[in-house]
């Protein structure tokens, strides 16, 4: 179950497409660890450099459940990146890379 965000993202993802990114997320470790602060300027940096590495990335929560669907939207939004899934108190969150052509404003 994914968590609906008020903020969708640039781009579309197929059934097909979740599916795979979802298999792919299982093998992960993950890359950021969002402690009991919540979401902070830190976490957001340190999400925005792992998307500089990796389409997808995988982000392991400490907060109850409740809170941490609202972080997961809070993420997806502030990054502009899609949650392809949630287990327990693990995301994982894709957001395509620019074209290498693309130059940034």
């Amino acid at each position: 179950m994914t968590p609906e965000s008020d903020h969708a993202p640039d781009f579309s993802l197929s059934g097909a497409e979740k599916k795979q990114l979802r298999g792919q997320a299982q093998l992960l470790e993950p890359h950021v660890h969002v402690g009991k602060q919540g979401v902070t300027p830190e976490v957001l940096q340190g999400i925005e450099i792992a998307f500089k590495k990796e389409s997808l990335i995988k982000i392991r929560f400490a907060s109850d459940r409740g809170r941490i669907l609202q972080q997961i939207n809070q993420i997806a939004s502030a990054s502009g990146s899609f949650c392809v899934c949630n287990v327990g108190k693990t995301a994982a969150f894709f957001r395509p890379k620019p074209a290498e052509g693309a130059t940034g404003a």
